[in-house]
């Protein structure tokens, strides 16, 4: 009878999965699967009860990474495209070896925990956004780029 072992190992920004199948006692069978985690930029910003709201989206990503996440210093901007109060911002950085999509979702989910939700961002009322800047090699939010307080904080990355 065929015997099954998973060792997870993590280490830097490599993981890997180690599949052991024991055929017999001669035998053995081992798969390794190594993915390399990406480096993962990821944009922060409230416009309501902001410090608090930064805080506290920064503690849920703390949790997420386990605290292998590092923030930029935070500034103050005027809102772009909506008539609100000013924005507090800030970048995240950390490694990751979830797809964009799981990242996208996991980041939606602190959103709606910090309680984001869509009456309030319709009276311009935004408690968390949380984009994912880039993932790799990939960019996202290509205009966003270009915004002055995003390029400030970018020099702000360790």
């Amino acid at each position: 009878m065929p015997t099954f072992a998973v060792i997870y190992i993590k280490s830097g920004h490599f993981a890997a999965s180690v599949w052991l199948n024991k055929k017999t006692a001669d035998n053995v069978s081992i798969n390794v699967f190594i993915m390399e985690k990406k480096r993962l930029i990821i944009a922060i910003g409230s416009n309501y009860e902001q410090e608090s709201n930064v805080r506290k989206v920064s503690n849920m990503l703390r949790e997420l990474f386990s605290d292998e996440i590092s923030f930029t210093k935070q500034i103050w901007t005027e809102s772009i495209g909506i008539l609100s109060d000013r924005f507090l911002n800030c970048i995240a950085t950390t490694y990751s070896d979830c797809s964009f999509e799981e990242l996208q979702e996991k980041l939606k989910k602190i959103e709606t925990l910090c309680g984001n939700n869509e009456e309030e961002r319709q009276h311009n009322i935004v408690r968390m956004d949380i984009d994912i800047l880039k993932l790799g090699d990939d960019k996202y939010h290509v205009n966003d780029w270009e915004r002055p307080y995003i390029k400030e904080l970018i020099k702000d990355i360790k």
